[in-house]
């Protein structure tokens, strides 16, 4: 293999990756936008299920 080869060959490598490492990116900034709904989403159910129950306590406390 000559120099202009390998050249060529390095330079698709670095292409493919930082193509991949853009993709590894992505994936990750996806991972941390799911987190952070789950998290309102968490917060919105204990939310619900505690006004539920105040609600319940005081309908038995004034009945």
């Amino acid at each position: 293999m000559n120099e202009k080869e390998l050249d060529k060959r390095i330079r698709e490598l670095e292409i493919k990756m930082a193509s991949h490492h853009q993709k590894v990116m992505v994936a990750g900034s996806d991972i941390k936008e799911l987190k952070g709904s789950f998290t309102w989403l968490n917060r919105l159910i204990f939310g619900t299920i505690l006004l539920q129950l105040i609600h319940f306590l005081f309908s038995k406390l004034l009945v």
